[in-house]
């Protein structure tokens, strides 16, 4: 290992380059983001849940159910909650020490883009199956349901 590290391995950590505010918003300009479409709708919902909770990894993603995500209000303003659960990372035995699950709360504006978008995804996934338990990225089921909802929606592949 000493020797890769003196050959200049593993010194320059390759990493993805975040996405600024202004090129946020030419996604949404060019309707890459927004409700227009299934496709469109995943894209929002999906890079929203990296952004606002860290969501990262493909399993993550796969795993989160419709309970884990709130949309709610109080007194300083709409929020979507996201709240993790118990996993082999936050218990163990005795000498173990017990960190609570994550949660996290995003405030958005009312008539946020990104709050509509996540309502729209939420009743559509609750239309497909009312259980609280159910997961919150579905595949072409999922896409069924939202070109019933409305008529110019698009099918992704």
């Amino acid at each position: 290992m000493k020797k890769l590290t003196s050959d200049g391995y593993g010194i320059n950590v390759k990493q993805a380059d975040p996405i600024s505010v202004e090129q946020e918003e030419i996604l949404w300009d060019k309707s890459v983001f927004g409700n227009h479409s299934s496709e469109s709708l995943l894209h929002t919902v999906f890079f929203y849940n990296c952004k606002y909770f860290g969501l990262r990894g493909r399993d993550e993603h796969r795993n989160l159910q419709i309970s884990q995500i709130q949309l709610g209000q109080d007194d300083n303003g709409n929020y979507i909650e996201f709240r993790g659960k118990d996993n082999k990372t936050y218990n163990g035995g005795l000498r173990h020490r017990y960190l609570a699950p994550k949660s996290v709360r995003q405030y958005l504006e009312k008539d946020c883009q990104t709050l509509q978008s996540y309502q729209m995804y939420m009743n559509a996934i609750y239309e497909i199956d009312k259980s609280v338990s159910s997961p919150f990225i579905v595949d072409l089921v999922y896409q069924m349901v939202l070109l019933s909802l409305t008529t110019n929606w698009v099918l992704i592949d």
